[in-house]
């Protein structure tokens, strides 16, 4: 456990992803220990509301993680209401100086933790009025500022590497963490643990012996009242760019000879990470469209465009994308991603088709017991583990191979479909 004083700010604390991931992620840190005795959780959002106010309108998602009622009051204690808006230096003046004051509480300066829980539009600001709560940090040398970016990280190469270079003028790489919480899932921890070890495994995950590689994350639920992000965004940047590349780099990467040494798969174990990363970004980067142009289907949900008061909005839903590789790996094997909203089926897996005709199917969250991705990655970024999180070079790299989808997709028709079905595309 941490014992340096913690203070968390989230950004967009009254939104969908807040409400239903980060904080029953740091409640269930909070019970099982892994907070520092002193914390405070800060909750800046425009709504004009008390701590009172927010605390019970925070409360009821409590309840997705366990705990007793004794522990979720206490919890709420350490959680303070901050009334602000994005685009007003004053509300970021008075953010810092609450910071301040907490750290003459606190007796030093306290670990600060900042989570951009908001749409990428915003980052810019951020970043910048970011940096001045690290101003005037003088009691305490050892303390640190670590920022929880959320996907997508711009919106094609271009934009990530312009949003890197405002980032990268007030903080550290070490300081970035880019949030894709699907490197906290059980089912690709246990991939990359089975890989490392599993030597009669790892031989066969080869061109010569793989016929195929299909990654699936479809859902069952709609965007969830979620129009003003979604529609600027689509499943391609929502999913294709971010969940499904890196669950295929998990699966596609050459281990490093570290892993099988070092066991990299718990929050905390600071096992070297970046020979992880370079491996699953170098996967990544390998992913090109089909030399014919086709492979490409896109769909959108029936009401779609009523949910997000825009009739002519040409957002997918769904995609269905067939990609090779260059990569002399797996030269020759197909591979394919599928995600969806509005699904006839909930399913988040990695299916491999082996030439001899087997196949097998990896569960990417095997178990409803296992610990909540967010969880794992927040426990990451508070003891400083880098190894849940995609590097810079990671997000360079899908962005390379997401652009080029990107600038074919105007002339890929929308398939309609009803929600609870799958699209029926003509053949």
């Amino acid at each position: 456990m941490p014992i340096t004083p913690l203070s968390v700010v989230i950004y967009g604390a009254t939104g969908h992803l807040a409400g239903r991931k980060i904080f029953p992620a740091l409640f269930s840190l909070f019970s099982k220990g892994r907070l520092p005795t002193d914390f405070v959780v800060i909750a800046f959002s425009r709504r004009a509301w008390t701590d009172r106010e927010f605390r019970d309108f925070i409360a009821p998602a409590l309840f997705q993680a366990e705990g007793s009622d004794a522990m979720r009051k206490n919890f709420l204690e350490h959680v303070i209401y901050h009334r602000g808006e994005f685009h007003n230096e004053d509300s970021f003046e008075s953010l810092h100086k609450k910071l301040a004051e907490l750290d003459r509480t606190f007796g030093c300066s306290a670990n600060k933790l900042f989570y951009f829980s908001v749409q990428p539009i915003f980052y810019e600001v951020l970043f910048r009025m970011t940096a001045k709560a690290k101003e005037g940090e003088t009691i305490n040398k050892e303390s640190w500022t670590r920022l929880l970016v959320e996907k997508p990280f711009g919106d094609d190469d271009a934009s990530a590497k312009k949003l890197h270079t405002l980032a990268a003028a007030h903080f550290r790489d070490d300081e970035i963490y880019f949030v894709d919480h699907y490197l906290g899932k059980e089912g690709l921890l246990q991939l990359s643990k089975r890989k490392a070890h599993d030597t009669v495994f790892e031989s066969t995950l080869t061109a010569e012996y793989v016929e195929s590689i299909a990654v699936r994350l479809l859902e069952k639920s709609d965007i969830e009242g979620r129009g003003e992000f979604y529609d600027d965004v689509g499943a391609i940047k929502d999913v294709f760019q971010s969940h499904a590349l890196e669950a295929f780099a998990c699966l596609a990467m050459d281990v490093p000879p570290e892993t099988k040494t070092c066991d990299p798969f718990t929050p905390g174990s600071m096992c070297p990470h970046e020979h992880v990363r370079k491996s699953r970004a170098e996967m990544i980067a390998s992913l090109v469209l089909l030399e014919s142009g086709g492979g490409v289907m896109r769909g959108q949900y029936e009401g779609y465009p009523a949910e997000v008061g825009r009739s002519d909005t040409t957002t997918e839903t769904y995609f269905n994308i067939q990609v090779e590789s260059t990569h002399p790996r797996w030269k020759g094997t197909h591979i394919f991603f599928e995600g969806g909203k509005a699904m006839d089926e909930h399913s988040a897996d990695i299916t491999i088709r082996y030439r001899d005709g087997t196949r097998e199917t990896i569960n990417i969250q095997p178990h409803t017991d296992s610990r909540d991705a967010y969880e794992v990655i927040l426990d990451a970024a508070i003891v400083g583990d880098q190894f849940y999180f995609p590097s810079l070079e990671e997000i360079m790299a899908a962005w390379r191979s997401t652009t080029p989808l990107l600038a074919i997709t105007a002339n890929i028709p929308l398939v309609r479909y009803k929600k609870g079905t799958r699209p029926n595309f003509p053949v």
